[in-house]
């Protein structure tokens, strides 16, 4: 997007798998671009600072860190944290500090020191927790099932509070289900549906609890740093709430096999549901996108279908220089 050349970006957790994806664009639009994060080693910072690409080995739990990060800064996505409801449940204290308190530093930091700033938060379908019809707007009622969806929820609240109160210009997007190229593996707990491509790329087992008819709205990680560029620079996004999918459900089995399909190995196994995560279990979910489509011009490009096909190729093709100077994290 032209509207990014030359501005001042930072991007915390810009080596997660969101993060990695919105500063590939970044970088190739232009942008004067920032990362913070926990994991940034010396050789990815050198390597970083090759492509001009200032890299903070910093964590958001550190009031200070993010201080000294912001100051320049004329859009920031605040992408750091923890992710997995799973996860959650298993180490909440460290959710919450990661999730709650981190998340804080960088607004109040912002408060004190950067005021017009703009900043954009990834919020989570998770928040919704189980839904009354699909599908979802924004002002459904939400009763996260797990802490990870409750700290989420707080995280959307600090942001539209201090838009409030302060006038800082924040907006957020509540994504569902993205998927799509990212640098290593994840564990299943943070991101099934790219897991399942790794496997089936493997020649593995897909295993899917129960018959698998949960249904989904999942949206290709182009899609989904398309909404957050657009997001970043539009006025009319401070003190927004936008749902961010495809609009599409589809039954998680079908989507299994959709990738089976495309990527031409692996095999499908369904087993019982495991009592966490039947617990944790949200229902069927679709996003209302209109909103989004109304206010920022935003819609989806890739189809299922398309999304895996694109992951597919990008896995087997060779990276550029932005995601080689990364390779420590595969």
């Amino acid at each position: 997007m032209k509207e990014y050349k030359g501005k001042k970006v930072l991007v915390f957790g810009g080596l997660g798998f969101m993060g990695v994806n919105l500063c590939h664009r970044l970088f190739f639009d232009g942008a004067n671009l920032s990362i913070f994060d926990l994991n940034i080693t010396d050789t990815i910072q050198k390597n970083l600072k090759d492509l001009n690409i200032r890299a903070i080995r910093g964590d958001i739990t550190n009031g200070d860190e993010c201080t000294k990060a912001i100051a320049e800064a004329e859009i920031i996505f605040n992408l750091a944290g923890r992710s997995g409801a799973t996860a959650s449940m298993e180490n909440p204290f460290l959710d919450l500090k990661v999730n709650g308190f981190g998340v804080l530093n960088i607004l109040e930091a912002a408060r004190l020191h950067n005021q017009k700033v703009k900043i954009v938060f990834p919020g989570s379908r998770l928040q919704f927790g189980k839904v009354e019809k699909l599908p979802v707007a924004e002002d459904h009622p939400m009763r996260p099932t797990s802490l990870y969806g409750i700290h989420k929820l707080l995280g959307e609240n600090y942001h539209l509070s201090y838009r409030h109160f302060y006038g800082l210009n924040t907006c957020v997007l509540r994504f569902s289900n993205p998927y799509g190229p990212h640098l290593k593996m994840k564990k299943p707990e943070y991101n099934v549906f790219n897991y399942f491509i790794d496997l089936a790329l493997q020649n593995s087992v897909l295993k899917v609890y129960g018959d698998g008819s949960q249904i989904r709205d999942y949206i290709f990680i182009g899609d989904v740093v398309d909404a957050l560029l657009a997001a970043g620079i539009s006025k009319a996004a401070n003190g927004e709430v936008f749902n961010v999918g495809s609009g599409v459900g589809t039954a998680f089995i079908e989507a299994a096999k959709v990738i089976v399909k495309v990527v031409g190995k692996g095999r499908i196994e369904q087993i019982s549901w495991p009592k966490q995560a039947q617990n944790l279990e949200t229902g069927d979910y679709i996003a209302d996108i209109t909103k989004i489509k109304k206010v920022l011009g935003w819609e989806p490009k890739y189809s299922l279908t398309s999304g895996i096909e694109k992951t597919v190729v990008w896995v087997k093709q060779k990276k550029d220089d932005f995601y080689a100077s990364l390779e420590e994290q595969s």
